[in-house]
């Protein structure tokens, strides 16, 4: 878990992550910068992005899945599944 971008980054490179959920509005971070650069890091990583604001960008940028921030604990679950689901397994078939 990282507190914020230049966090998240220094932890993605230490043990780089299967899937990121990630809060694209960050306080104090542009989360668009750090989603950009987390996806020069690893072009495969499946993304969660957490955003009411920057649907169009996310989906330009490589989410998976977008959700609003203030999603349930299960739609979160589901997000992370589905993001799953469309990175590693359609782009398999």
């Amino acid at each position: 878990m990282a507190l914020d971008g230049p966090d998240g980054l220094r932890a993605f490179r230490e043990l780089p992550p299967t899937v990121v959920v990630l809060d694209l509005e960050m306080p104090e971070t542009d989360g668009l910068e750090t989603l950009r650069r987390l996806r020069l890091l690893d072009p495969f990583a499946a993304f969660v992005g957490l955003t009411d604001l920057f649907l169009e960008d996310a989906d330009r940028l490589g989410v998976a899945v977008a959700l609003s921030p203030g999603c349930r604990p299960k739609e979160l679950i589901r997000g992370v599944e589905e993001a799953i689901e469309r990175t590693f397994v359609e782009s398999a078939e």
